[in-house]
């Protein structure tokens, strides 16, 4: 088996069998998800309207809302793209209790599925003790993003402005990245770290990691992003 260790480096994905929310002897994260909060005053000068994440299980509701590709009042796009240029705001730090967390999404490494198109804005805020085992064939605190730039405007699935601390992250899966799992489209991670462990192992003949992403296309974008930490 060959491992590919990468640093934001552009690579050509790889087909891969389709992967569901969660696969045979995985379990939902262990916290109860509940709508996130949704303000509608300015939100640090960027949206007039927004999605307030303050919690792991406000996160944890719109995880599972991406996962199962609900139709909801934030209208979400059908297909593959979800949550298409909706801004979500974290408005303080908060500890995922080292919880098996399922990533945002259910993709493989050719993006078949459902991944995130909107927009997650840290506003410099920890994620601490992120954790993740699982067999999934990518994975991530995003399992995939992406989408197509329609304007100036911010879209095309962005996540931006955001640490992760104490993450440990274990795969047999094709591709694990401590940010983002795949990159397609014109997606972007602007200003993000992760620190922590990563590990991905598979009886296939490639599987790749990466601090910030396993994979991504030519037109996305990784910029000022760091990683501090080990991959095996």
């Amino acid at each position: 088996m060959t491992t590919r260790v990468l640093s934001g480096l552009m690579m050509t994905a790889l087909a891969a069998s389709m992967v569901s929310c969660n696969k045979a002897g995985e379990e939902a994260p262990e916290v109860a998800a509940t709508p996130a909060k949704v303000a509608t005053e300015q939100a640090a000068g960027y949206k007039s309207a927004y999605v307030q994440i303050d919690s792991t299980a406000s996160i944890a509701y719109w995880q599972r809302a991406v996962c199962q590709s609900l139709m909801n009042e934030f209208n979400q796009a059908q297909g593959m793209e979800v949550f298409k240029s909706t801004y979500f705001l974290m408005t303080d730090d908060f500890d995922m209790n080292n919880i098996n967390w399922t990533p945002i999404g259910n993709i493989n490494m050719s993006m078949q599925g459902f991944y995130f198109a909107g927009i997650f804005d840290g506003w410099y805020h920890n994620i601490d003790n992120l954790r993740i085992q699982t067999n999934a064939d990518v994975c991530g605190l995003f399992a995939g993003l992406g989408g197509a730039k329609e304007s100036s405007l911010d879209d095309g699935g962005i996540v931006r402005h955001l640490y992760i601390t104490n993450g440990n992250i274990t795969s047999t899966g094709t591709g694990v990245g401590g940010i983002v799992g795949v990159v397609a489209g014109d997606g972007r991670i602007d200003q993000c770290s992760f620190s922590g462990t990563i590990s991905v192992s598979n009886s296939g003949s490639y599987c790749g990691a990466g601090g910030i992403v396993a994979a991504a296309a030519e037109n996305s974008v990784i910029i000022q992003c760091s990683f501090h930490g080990s991959i095996t």
